[in-house]
């Protein structure tokens, strides 16, 4: 008699690929050829970006946004900063470049959010991949920075590819926590260079 799985046991099995697969593709970044612009304001912000190149050529931007963190009111984190009530972070986006920054979408959240839009291009992993190439060179090349920084109320299967990134790839050099957060009603994911 042939056993037939339960619909749980289906869903467990398709969760577990899924993990596997997942940790493959953030186990390692894919190098790549990318343009910096630094300096550049939005919204009141200065963040640098990274932009770079897929084989078929679309074009996508990681942004480093330049913001303080007043620590006193981030108890999760201040620990880690004992004499420290100011400090800078870096708070990490990414978009299609294609998307006009100049014409100041309603963002957080919204459908104009540019950091929530689908780029429905069919090529993510070599995309995330490339995102996990583009951080790597941020910090080699800000290594003062020490607290990298991501909105919980980002897009969640982004935010769920930045946690499994940063755990397969930067686990030795950061360590992760949640905090509140001024700039996100969520809060956010702080990732802190130990």
């Amino acid at each position: 008699m042939i056993r037939r799985p339960k619909l749980l046991d289906l869903k467990q099995i398709i969760n577990e690929e899924l993990n596997n697969y997942l940790f493959e593709i953030f186990n390692k970044s894919i190098q790549t050829i990318y343009q910096i612009s630094k300096n550049n304001i939005y919204d009141g912000n200065y963040f640098d970006i990274y932009r770079f190149k897929t084989s078929s050529g679309n074009s996508y931007d990681v942004d480093f946004y330049k913001i303080q963190l007043n620590l006193n009111q981030l108890s999760n984190i201040s620990k880690y900063f004992p004499n420290t009530d100011i400090i800078n972070s870096i708070h990490l986006g990414f978009t299609s470049s294609d998307y006009n920054r100049d014409e100041k979408p309603e963002l957080s959240g919204t459908i104009n959010d540019l950091y929530e839009k689908r780029t429905n291009k069919n090529e993510q992993y070599e995309v995330l991949g490339k995102v996990a190439f583009m951080i790597e060179e941020y910090i080699i090349n800000n290594s003062e920075i020490k607290i990298f920084v991501i909105g919980k109320n980002t897009e969640i299967s982004k935010l769920s590819a930045y946690i499994k990134m940063f755990e397969n790839i930067f686990s030795s050099k950061f360590k992760m926590v949640e905090d509140i957060s001024n700039e996100y009603e969520e809060g956010a994911i702080y990732f802190i260079k130990i």
